[in-house]
């Protein structure tokens, strides 16, 4: 499934802290990691932890990949460009990498410039996901995220958010190869926001959404991983982020625009990723969905 993955790096302790799970996910897949570092082409030097020029990127890179081989990870490469990375990262992912890791700091292009987070997907994960079919590994600033740093971290239970679509139902492949790798377990969640109108509401009374996941498990029983589900009524994108950490999941993943086509499900698409992914003290692997009618 991932044999060639490509983790993102600024130079910050904020970027470095996705390093642990890259090094994790390429020893379940036994895969080749690439680290990256983007010299951009504006000053950079009010902050000293950010590489200012190709030689300072380059020998940082040298240390991290040195560092990840005394954990045991041989296939390390390093790469360093220069330009804007909202261009250099989408054309970097296309070529011949099937994962990308990053951290929320980082895609967040304005924050090391400004200190300033946007409550927003960042411009870099944005451009990977209109740009490329690459699935992208988030990791946050928030919660325990220490978690996911420490040596011997590994994957035991993954989310997947359904809500009730085809474009949602797109992420359960990518769960369900990740599942069987890592031996780990899925629990499909289902979150019921307001209702469009009143025949959106009495078509999806309080048993659907529970019989709806129950069809979806059972196209997966004879794969070998342990799949339990739960429904609710509720607000998506904080009942996701709340789910995620209340039931100890060490992964969410979901589609890119996942409550498009679902009738009755009225909230902003955009916004449950986004805020799942600002939100979240659960590492995401997002994927880009395809447009398909419901």
């Amino acid at each position: 499934m991932f044999k060639h993955i490509l983790a993102l790096l600024d130079g910050s302790p904020c970027s470095e802290r996705t390093l642990n799970l890259a090094a994790t996910v390429a020893r379940v897949f036994n895969a080749e990691v690439t680290l990256l570092c983007v010299v951009e082409d504006k000053d950079s030097a009010a902050d000293e932890q950010f590489p200012a020029s190709l030689t300072q990127a380059s020998a940082y890179l040298d240390r991290v990949a040195h560092h990840l081989a005394e954990y045991g990870l041989s296939k390390v490469k390093t790469e360093v460009k220069k330009g804007r990375a909202t261009e250099v990262v989408p054309t970097a992912a296309r070529s011949g990498y099937d994962l990308v890791v990053l951290n929320t700091r980082v895609i967040c292009d304005t924050y090391r410039h400004t200190g300033v987070m946007k409550r927003m997907l960042g411009s870099v994960a944005q451009s990977l996901v209109r740009s490329t079919q690459v699935p992208l590994l988030m990791v946050g600033n928030y919660g325990s995220v220490a978690r996911y740093s420490k040596p011997g971290f590994s994957f035991e239970r993954i989310l997947v958010p359904l809500d009730g679509s085809l474009l949602a139902e797109q992420a359960l492949p990518l769960a369900l190869g990740f599942a069987k790798a890592s031996g780990c377990s899925l629990f499909l969640f289902m979150v019921r926001g307001p209702a469009a109108s009143q025949s959106a509401a009495a078509a999806w009374d309080e048993a659907t959404p529970s019989r709806y996941l129950e069809v979806v498990a059972a196209r997966y029983k004879g794969d070998g991983v342990r799949i339990s589900s739960a429904a609710r009524e509720g607000k998506p994108a904080l009942d996701i982020s709340a789910a995620a950490s209340a039931l100890d999941c060490d992964l969410i993943v979901m589609a890119t625009h996942g409550n498009v086509g679902a009738e009755g499900l009225n909230a902003d698409p955009a916004s449950v990723t986004e805020q799942v992914v600002i939100k979240s003290s659960v590492p995401i692997l997002l994927l880009r969905g395809q447009e398909k009618e419901s």
